[in-house]
């Protein structure tokens, strides 16, 4: 299926393409309408209105508006037109909205990835999309940070957020009770406390900061699947002493003479398999090679290096306890 590509696409370009999707519907999962976010506004009118129209039919299809041409503010006006748009993009940081009461118009929408490098009252927007269910939300370089996020308490429906850079109403998290995965990057958060107080399926933090010592013990209970990436300087020991690098033959080793060194008895490679198939249970396709005064990791490289993400906040648990 093809990427289509406006303000060239016309109406008939869009028939052809829905005649392509109704012979095989899986390929809408290959087919992307996108536009650059400043060439938007050239759309004709009959194409949007074909446009709502394919999305209340094919209500999977999504929108991609990206970069732009020059740093001047983007006019989106056109987004206005489809109300039964239910998943858009804006990507590749562009440069500003002149008006996001376009956006608000989406009132059906159920996703939306936005990276827009100015400021914009985001909390106006979220408070107009109450059927949203994932929000990804995109700060990169000297993007502002102005943008406030105490709207997501309103996003009762909302079950997948990730969010990078902006921590500006952060507080916020705890009260989107229906969040079931949560990946945050790149910002600092006033407490620990702030994260959501139930506990979900999946939470990764990303080079994330706070004002005391990263709790990993308490954050693993936060939810089924936890990962820890590039806050290997928050840990109460070094990754690379207590583990191996991945070996391209598929396996690692677990230093138990270094971790050994946190606990008065001696343990064996035995003893640590044990340690470790309570605390952090090794996935289908990972198996434990222990013997007696070793202990090495073997799977697949990519099963591994997952793994590892899960070993390392478990092991810095068991260190802290």
């Amino acid at each position: 299926m093809p990427i289509v590509e406006l303000p060239r696409t016309g109406p008939a370009d869009l028939e052809e393409l829905e005649g392509k999707l109704a012979a095989d519907p899986a390929g809408l999962n290959y087919t992307t309408l996108q536009c650059v976010s400043s060439m938007f506004a050239d759309v004709d009118q009959a194409v949007l209105r074909a446009l709502d129209q394919m999305f209340a039919r094919w209500p999977e299809l999504g929108l991609r508006l990206y970069s732009a041409i020059g740093r001047e503010p983007v006019n989106v006006s056109g987004l206005a037109s489809l109300p039964n748009l239910r998943h858009l993009k804006l990507h590749y940081s562009i440069p500003a909205l002149v008006d996001v009461a376009p956006l608000c118009a989406l009132t059906h929408l159920e996703t939306a990835e936005l990276e827009v490098h100015a400021a914009y009252p985001l909390g106006d927007v979220l408070e107009a999309w109450p059927k949203l269910r994932k929000l990804s939300l995109i700060r990169e370089g000297k993007a502002s940070k102005a943008v406030d996020l105490s709207g997501l308490s309103g996003l009762a429906m909302l079950q997948d957020l990730y969010i990078m850079g902006y921590d500006k109403g952060i507080g916020a998290l705890a009260d989107c009770h229906a969040l079931r995965r949560l990946t945050l990057q790149s910002l600092k958060l006033p407490s620990w406390d702030e994260l959501p107080v139930q506990k979900m399926e999946f939470l990764q933090l990303n080079a994330v900061k706070g004002p005391d010592p990263v709790p990993f013990a308490a954050l693993l209970d936060r939810a089924d699947d936890v990962r820890f990436i590039r806050m290997d300087r928050d840990l109460p020991f070094k990754r690379d002493s207590a583990l191996s690098k991945v070996s391209r033959d598929g396996w690692f080793v677990v230093h138990i003479d270094y971790l050994n060194g946190f606990f008065d008895d001696e343990r064996s490679g035995h003893d640590w398999a044990d340690v470790l198939q309570k605390a952090c249970p090794p996935p289908e396709g990972v198996a434990f090679d222990p013997e007696a005064g070793s202990f090495s990791v073997i799977g697949t490289r990519e099963d591994l290096v997952r793994y590892q993400e899960r070993v390392v906040p478990a092991l810095a648990a068991l260190v802290q306890a």
